[in-house]
């Protein structure tokens, strides 16, 4: 069972996510410029505070009272003027991206190699294939460009804790090694090493009801308001050429093959734990030293050991809805995607589908949360923007429980740990805000980040002209009047 296209993806969301539970990636499978979106899930902004802004129980009261009075539209604008002021909750950040840059090369005289300029993207480029192979876990691109047949392939191994990233070709090529992100603060390669440290901010300093930018991240200087530390290290092995490190990456030039391994480790310790006693450097670079030792066995090694792990949880259920599986995938197997989606969009038959979307789904579960793990936030623990859609934080009326239904119908009940991990911590932090900013004395349901929790009347989101999206005790309800015809009955 795969996802296959004929084409690179042309924007991140049809890139193919990548995960271990812990670290994500999505991969284009662009030709000359290939990008590796990364992500951690303990990657947050803010640290633990107390402090509660917004809908205090004097407003809530307020409001209450013109509710009962029928004069809903004074008690809405009585709530959106506090909510001015109130700073929203925190965000899921992305590392980074990994970026790999295929140039051309340059032979002299002597016929040495130097590398030069990016190639065309019109050169001649055949037979382009990418694949996500839902039974291993691997993505893969194949093609020929020039004569030359090249292959890629990449996984995230659960076993290793890292990224396994390897590119074979019948020609040498030559391509530059580098990254970047919005919070690394410190870069360094060598001629197979590289190290990246970034801090994320302590606070995100955005409010409810504005339009927010990047540039409102608080960064405060004191060690207990920090954010979440971090860093990432990688290994580059090459056949043949000859390797160089500098400020703009690691260049890699006339080989036949390269290899990349990398690993991830933050700070967090809890979502209670202020910086000052998270783990220091010299810890997350110890747990570093114990990934790339895992990290360091042959390729084929490393991909067996990764499929045998995720298999142990794939391969506990399948769907089948045809009989004649070899003829169906016969049929659909030379089809692109979206050729097979447009077709069904026009009434073709293609049992298949279904057990591709029944297989995908399973697969971004196994890929997004893990016993040890955070547990699996909006967009699961794969996010590129800066400030995400809701913020990809926690959303309880319908996203949380689409990541993990299927745990128990698919014998998948391990991967609902650190759903009940995170649970067990909004129960931790006792009744004391849905009493202070609510004055309800029910626990009401929580949208929440894991440096902490804010209730969600304090996250309003716009859900058309006139409408809020809120939340009073379990219920979510996207239109100001009913829930303030709510609110009256409390």
């Amino acid at each position: 069972m795969e996802l296959y296209y004929k084409n690179p993806a042309k924007c991140w969301l049809e890139g193919f996510p990548l995960g271990n539970g812990r670290m994500g990636a999505v991969i284009h499978g662009a030709l000359d410029h290939e990008v590796l979106q990364l992500n951690e899930d303990t990657l947050w902004s803010g640290s633990p505070y107390s402090g509660q802004t917004g809908l205090s129980p004097e407003v809530v009261n307020q409001a209450r009272e013109l509710a009962r009075a029928g004069k809903y539209e004074e008690a809405k604008l009585v709530m959106e003027k506090k909510l001015e002021e109130a700073e929203d909750v925190q965000v899921y950040l992305p590392f980074g991206d990994l970026h790999l840059d295929f140039v051309d090369d340059n032979y002299d005289a002597d016929g040495d190699t130097a590398a030069g300029t990016s190639p065309d993207s019109d050169t001649a480029v055949t037979d382009y294939e990418r694949h996500l192979n839902l039974d291993r876990a691997v993505a893969s691109e194949c093609y020929v460009r020039n004569g030359a047949k090249l292959t890629r392939t990449c996984f995230i191994s659960a076993p290793a804790q890292g990224l396994v990233y390897q590119i074979k070709s019948s020609r040498p090529f030559s391509i530059l090694v580098h990254c970047d992100g919005a919070f690394i603060r410190e870069k360094n390669y060598t001629e197979n090493h590289f190290t990246l440290t970034g801090i994320c901010p302590g606070r995100s300093g955005l409010k409810v009801t504005k339009e927010n930018k990047p540039e409102e991240f608080l960064f405060p200087d004191e060690p207990e308001l920090q954010g979440v530390h971090f860093i990432g290290e990688g290994c580059v092995t090459a056949e043949g050429g000859r390797a160089t490190g500098s400020a703009d990456g690691i260049l890699l030039e006339h080989v036949t093959g390269v290899e990349i391994r990398m690993a991830i480790r933050t700070s967090f310790r809890g979502f209670d734990k202020a910086y000052t006693e998270q783990y220091s450097d010299a810890q997350i670079h110890h747990m570093l030293a114990t990934d790339l030792e895992k990290l360091s066995k042959p390729f084929e090694e490393l991909l067996n050991e990764h499929v045998e792990e995720y298999r142990s949880f794939y391969g506990r259920t399948s769907l089948r809805l045809w009989d004649d599986v070899p003829k169906i995938s016969a049929e659909t197997s030379q089809c692109d995607l979206r050729e097979r989606l447009a077709a069904f969009h026009e009434g073709a038959s293609d049992p298949e589908l279904y057990a591709i979307l029944f297989a995908f789904g399973k697969y971004l579960l196994i890929s997004s949360s893990r016993p040890g793990t955070q547990a699996a936030n909006l967009q699961g623990i794969w996010s590129n923007d800066i400030i995400p859609p809701w913020f990809s934080d926690f959303t309880v009326n319908i996203n949380t429980e689409m990541n993990y239904w299927m745990t128990g119908p698919l014998n998948l009940a391990k991967m609902q740990e650190p759903l009940v991990n995170l649970c067990k911590a909004l129960v931790k932090m006792d009744r004391k805000p849905p009493e202070n900013c609510l004055t309800v004395k029910e626990l009401p349901a929580f949208t929440t980040r894991i440096s902490g929790v804010k209730p969600l009347l304090q996250q309003e989101r716009r859900c058309g002209r006139s409408g809020h999206l809120v939340s009073l005790g379990s219920a979510e309800i996207c239109s100001t009047s009913t829930y303030l015809q709510k609110i009256k009955s409390i």
